[in-house]
């Protein structure tokens, strides 16, 4: 394997979390054809250089006294967006990114870069790029709060840059495709979604549906919509007593939440789950019907793509992206964002219609089987690296 692919991101995992990521699972993948590097943000617990899983992952700091949470818990865009003031690491987290690649660079006869998020590993790898004059190809992937983020004259001055400067690019979704587009780029779009392992989250085939029980699954933060979400369950005690929602994640808002519960005595009505391992999810998703996912933005989650090859309705909110779903299927039913009174209203709907929630599975496992498969979505990357490589 002579060709080697550099791979640049804000998001991997360390030696002690080799579960599944989506990153991993698609750069285990490619290896198997490629020799892979990964420049990526050093997160606790890791060295500056290390192999997992045979791939030389080599990590840079922010500031040689930490990064003060510009990239924990739900990445760079989220954090930007709850604390403006971490928008003044940002030139250094540049810095060191590209300071980190110029070095792997040196050492590694680098034929691609393979760029995720147009900021900031796309100006990265256009930047090393432009100094290096190296006979390397850019694929960049933009997954969605890069696009929908910053949108202000110089952000999209930026952007419309970066894009100038890549060989090819790929969104995970038609959405965000025009959103690509709109800004110029006039070679071809690929839409491959971050895809799910359709036969390991596989549907449970003995549910009855008689009493719906709903899960979400994500960051507990506002941008997903959880305080609506706990209001509308709030809202539904009333005509639902034995409404249940499972609420599967972490974040700065959980302590509200429990607050929330305990204030109006939901304890039988919401659980938080914590943080579950991938490998357990399958059985997290099945142990309930109802898919809810109210947030503000969004490319196309992964957990959507799960609770869909398992079956599940999906309730959720009517941005772009999921209203764009609902014009083509019956297994998802889209609500005006941020309101609780609409979330409250689909969850009381749905839980009267357990036929249609047994037939609404069928469509949604087979919807996920024929456009969300992670071998497809794989596969399609590896044939746009064959292209490059050519």
């Amino acid at each position: 394997m002579s060709e080697k692919i550099l791979y640049l991101t804000t998001s991997f995992p360390n030696a002690l979390q080799t579960g599944q990521h989506f990153l991993l699972d698609l750069i285990k993948y490619v290896s198997q054809r490629y020799d892979v590097v990964v420049v990526t943000h050093r997160c606790a617990n890791s060295l500056p250089h290390e192999k997992l899983n045979n791939i030389e992952v080599y990590r840079h700091m922010i500031l040689p006294f930490g990064d003060f949470g510009l990239n924990t818990g739900e990445g760079i865009f989220a954090n930007i967006m709850r604390n403006k003031a971490l928008l003044l690491l940002v030139p250094f987290y540049f810095l060191a990114q590209c300071i980190t690649t110029l070095k792997t660079i040196k050492t590694n006869k680098i034929r691609v870069i393979h760029a995720n998020w147009i900021l900031p590993s796309g100006l990265v790898a256009v930047v090393v790029k432009l100094l290096t004059r190296a006979n390397m190809k850019i694929l960049l992937t933009m997954r969605g709060s890069d696009i929908n983020s910053f949108n202000d004259p110089i952000s999209t001055t930026l952007k419309k840059f970066i894009l100038s400067h890549v060989d090819e690019a790929t969104v995970v979704s038609e959405i965000l495709k025009a959103k690509v587009e709109k800004l110029g780029y006039a070679k071809k779009v690929y839409v491959i979604p971050t895809g799910v392992y359709t036969d390991k989250f596989t549907p449970n085939s003995d549910k009855d549906y008689k009493q719906p029980r709903f899960i979400y699954v994500g960051s507990l933060i506002e941008s997903k919509g959880v305080i609506e979400l706990v209001e509308a369950i709030r809202l539904s005690k009333a005509q639902l007593p034995n409404i249940h929602l499972d609420m599967v994640g972490n974040g700065p808002l959980k302590s509200y939440i429990k607050q929330q519960i305990m204030d109006h005595s939901m304890a039988s009505n919401i659980s938080l789950r914590g943080v579950i391992p991938n490998d357990q999810m399958p059985d997290q998703y099945n142990n309930n019907d109802v898919f809810i996912l109210p947030s503000h933005a969004e490319g196309f989650p992964v957990t959507l793509a799960e609770a869909l090859s398992c079956g599940l309705y999906c309730i959720t909110s009517d941005i772009p992206v999921f209203a764009q779903l609902e014009t083509h299927a019956d297994f998802i039913k889209t609500c005006k964002t941020g309101s609780a009174e609409a979330l409250a209203k689909a969850m009381a709907e749905i839980s009267r219609q357990p036929e249609f929630l047994q037939q609404s599975a069928k469509q949604a496992r087979e919807y996920a089987i024929q456009h969300l498969s992670k071998e497809t979505s794989n596969a399609t990357f590896l044939d746009i690296f064959k292209l490059l490589l050519s």
